[in-house]
């Protein structure tokens, strides 16, 4: 027994190891800002340049306004989450210093933020008030006015445009046995704003030379094979997605498509047909033994194997895959606690096995 509970402390670190992992790395979620009840937007010009290797991508973005008041304001307030290099904003060619939101600021009384009163009236959400960025069967994606960052400037009433460039790093969902990697940019802060006016999305990919896709539908010209581009009058989507799932071998889809519990009894079939085999060779020439050591030994090991073999399947496919292998699956080492409950069973059958065996050749002895 010491042997065996030292081989399972030896082969199970690295499944635990694995399986604590976050299985969401999360990259830049920009989006579209908050909007001071003041400002309409009139349309949005969205620029992603996607780079060769699909690790970060250039975001420029335009918002053609209408202020309906002058003076000193704030305008606009961005989510700011995981930006590669520094975010700049420009307001008519000028740029403009942007400021986090203050630490001790006062929810609702600071008149600051009075104009984004959506912030104050939602209901709150980990203990800040906050609104909806992303709606989902699990609860959505919150965000906080805490979250936020603005500019404060004199406008003129009347048009401006108002123009935002950063980098953006990738998001990886290891969610699947193939990790799939997106760019990510939210459309649903507009639902906050007092009109939604016109929107064009342009999508250069022509540096990155593999399969991409999307979740905006059709292109109105071209493709992401090159450069796409789509027009909307109304939001598409709570948050836009460029997506790229590497391509794998035939060989790590065909196991993917078994399942490490298809090859598991695949090899517990095989286990259990060679230790068989074992059983009736072992009795022929032990006819007489009262026990067979065969049964003994393999009703102890075949189970274990099997189960062992059960929770290495999983990193064997994941080596196929290879380095965009997803590597989240559960805690598959539980698989090992079925142990006391498959080893007695397997036993008790080869047991009545064997004896049915014994009796056969013993009978056809005495013919």
């Amino acid at each position: 027994m010491k042997r065996l509970i030292t081989i399972l402390i030896i082969l199970l670190p690295t499944q635990v190891y694995a399986n604590m992992a976050n299985p969401v790395i999360e990259g830049t979620l920009g989006g579209r800002p908050f909007v001071s009840e003041y400002v309409d937007v009139i349309h949005e010009d969205l620029f992603i340049k996607i780079d060769e290797n699909f690790e970060y991508a250039s975001f420029y973005v335009k918002y053609h306004i209408n202020s309906s008041k002058n003076g000193f304001q704030i305008p606009f307030l961005f989510y700011a989450s995981e930006y590669l290099d520094s975010f700049s904003v420009k307001i008519d060619g000028k740029e403009v210093g942007i400021n986090d939101i203050p630490y001790d600021f006062k929810i609702p009384e600071d008149t600051k933020f009075q104009d984004f009163s959506y912030f104050f009236e939602s209901p709150s959400h980990n203990n800040y008030n906050s609104v909806l960025l992303e709606d989902s069967p699990n609860g959505g994606f919150h965000v906080s006015l805490r979250d936020m960052i603005y500019f404060e400037t004199d406008i003129p009433k009347g048009k401006h445009v108002i123009e935002v460039n950063y980098r953006a790093t990738k998001w990886t969902d290891k969610w699947d046995w193939v990790n799939e990697y997106s760019f990510r940019y939210a459309l649903s802060p507009a639902k906050y704003w007092k009109s939604i006016g016109t929107l064009k999305i342009k999508v250069d990919a022509t540096g990155f030379e593999k399969e991409l896709n999307s979740n905006l539908g059709i292109t109105k010209n071209g493709d992401l094979k090159s450069i796409a581009i789509w027009e909307f009058d109304k939001m598409p989507t709570e948050i836009l997605q460029i997506n790229f799932t590497p391509k794998i071998t035939e060989t790590a889809q065909m196991l993917i498509y078994i399942t490490p519990n298809g090859l598991a009894y695949i090899s517990g079939a095989v286990l259990a047909t060679l230790h068989l085999f074992l059983v009736i060779w072992y009795r022929k020439k032990n006819l007489l033994n009262r026990f067979s050591l065969v049964v003994i030994i393999g009703s102890i090991l075949i189970p274990l194997i099997f189960l062992i073999s059960w929770m290495n399947y999983y990193d064997v496919i994941d080596s196929y895959i290879g380095e965009h292998a997803g590597g989240t699956h559960g805690y598959a080492f539980f698989v090992i606690v079925l142990y006391p409950v498959i080893m007695p069973i397997y036993w008790l059958i080869y047991w009545f096995i064997d004896k049915r065996i014994k009796k056969k050749y013993a009978a056809q002895q005495q013919v």
